[in-house]
């Protein structure tokens, strides 16, 4: 048998290069030294030029990528996506769907956040090459491209995912994923564009009514709060309608703060002139709110201000 040469080795043979080793206590002297000068940007620049060798150096250890391991492409797809190198990232996802392999889930949902990010058109087309494969992404996928859709204002495009994430029977995606996701456009603009938390509202909305979804109360709910707030009182009418009159009990508290809301909104543009007059009784008859119900309301919200 023949002894270990000094390098660690048998017979002087390594199985894999010295210099593509890094030494993890060396490694970390790089990043130290000199840190106390250096400003925060510095900082950050250092630790990404370190991160860029330490890529360098796995790239260089796998050599060929058609020849690399399944867990190699998975690790190395995920470090490029987290490095924001999106191009790279998804060249290297590629080689694992080319070769009809299953990608780690996990991966391939840090791959599509970061992708759907800057183009969540892209991002849906790899969805559709996933499907094309026989992959069935999940609600987490789904969810993910749709929430930037939503903030790329493309519309068009929550509906497609929508119908899409519906023909692959993905589940529970208007309840769980689509209820999330209404809840944050609404309150994505803040206080100051209310305006856009309706239209996004809105446009969730007749996304998943286009797909054939039954849309939840508690969809409906936050939608009226979205109308409300953009001082709509029709639209929030339409929303209690649809969404909410018929499925949650008449009596339920909810229920009948929600009809006072949209009440009192009604009443006071009536009073500005801002609705036609018929337009607003046969709103207001629709509501029933009783005014005593409405009082109690009045009172409770006081109570709580208080």
């Amino acid at each position: 048998m023949t002894p270990p040469s000094p390098d660690g080795s048998s017979d002087g043979v390594t199985s894999q290069p010295t210099d593509v080793l890094i030494d993890p206590i060396t490694a970390g002297e790089d990043l130290e030294e000199g840190h106390e000068t250096m400003s925060y940007e510095e900082r950050i620049e250092s630790v990404r030029a370190f991160a860029g060798r330490v890529m360098d150096t796995f790239i260089e250890s796998i050599g060929s990528l058609q020849h690399a391991s399944h867990f190699e492409l998975n690790a190395l797809s995920r470090a490029y996506f987290q490095m924001n190198k999106i191009s790279e990232g998804f060249d290297t996802l590629k080689v694992i769907l080319d070769r009809k392999e299953i990608p780690d889930p996990h991966d391939i949902n840090v791959a599509l956040s970061a992708l759907s990010a800057h183009d969540p058109r892209e991002a849906t087309q790899m969805i559709r090459r996933m499907v094309d494969l026989g992959l069935t992404p999940d609600s987490v996928t789904f969810g993910t491209v749709i929430h930037h859709a939503v903030l790329h204002n493309d519309s068009a495009l929550v509906t497609i995912l929508i119908k899409l994430a519906k023909r692959v029977g993905v589940e529970h995606l208007d309840y769980k994923t689509l209820g999330t996701l209404i809840r944050g456009a609404v309150t994505e603009f803040g206080e100051d564009d209310p305006e856009a938390q309706l239209r996004t509202a809105q446009e969730l909305m007749d996304a998943l009514l286009n797909a054939g979804f039954v849309p939840s109360p508690a969809m409906g709910m936050d939608c009226i709060l979205a109308a409300l707030h953009a001082s709509d009182p029709v639209a929030a009418f339409k929303f209690w309608k649809l969404i909410v009159k018929d499925k949650v009990d008449w009596k339920d508290f909810k229920q009948v703060v929600y009809r006072a809301r949209i009440a009192r909104a009604i009443r006071r543009y009536y009073k500005e002139k801002s609705l036609d007059p018929d337009k607003s009784r046969a709103m207001l008859s629709e509501l029933g709110v009783d005014p005593s119900l409405e009082r109690r309301y009045r009172q409770n919200a006081a109570a709580t201000q208080a």
